[in-house]
């Protein structure tokens, strides 16, 4: 008994199914090389952001603020590594 393909089970000439079984092919590669693309471009990215931090320091500090501008965002106040006794203390309360 001959195996159900693509070819068969719709009745549809086996060329045509070996071409869409081709451009799958030819999509499925495409695919995984812009994959494997992306991967390499932010390996990339996060290589020269280590080197450009390790050759700044000041970098760190840069970074750690903008972090910290995006904690807060939408609050009134906003309290990090600290406590309120210590935010009591800045305003001036006992």
């Amino acid at each position: 008994m001959m195996p159900i393909t693509t070819a068969t089970a719709t009745k549809e000439p086996p060329i045509i199914a070996l071409d869409a079984a081709k451009q799958q092919e030819a999509i499925a590669v495409a695919n995984a090389n812009a994959t494997i693309a992306e991967a390499r471009g932010e390996a990339e990215a996060s290589k020269l952001k280590s080197q450009a931090l390790a050759s700044n320091p000041k970098m760190i500090d840069l970074q750690i603020a903008e972090h910290m501008s995006k904690i807060c965002v939408g609050v009134q106040t906003c309290i990090i590594g600290g406590t309120t006794q210590d935010l009591l203390r800045v305003r001036g309360s006992p």
